[in-house]
């Protein structure tokens, strides 16, 4: 992938001359990305499941690819009081 995008090359060059331990592209960050990603979405799913008013938008768009925006908006009222 990295003789395609120039931008990931440079990006692979910096870290392999700096010896980074951990980057965006490391196993140990991307699974740490994945259980925050997990925790965010189970607070906000609990948080909807406890409140009285909640909306749920649902838009697709095409795009110039022939592909489609697929686009979900959760908008809830949660108090803690």
């Amino acid at each position: 992938m990295v003789r395609y995008d120039s931008i990931l090359m440079e990006h692979i060059s910096r870290v392999k001359v700096a010896r980074h331990g951990v980057t965006y592209l490391s196993k140990d960050i991307q699974d740490d990305l994945y259980l925050m990603g997990s925790q965010i979405r189970n607070t906000v799913i609990n948080r909807i499941k406890a409140t009285k008013y909640f909306s749920v938008l649902l838009d697709c768009t095409p795009d110039t690819s022939h592909g489609a925006t697929f686009l979900h908006h959760t908008i809830y009222l949660y108090t803690e009081w």
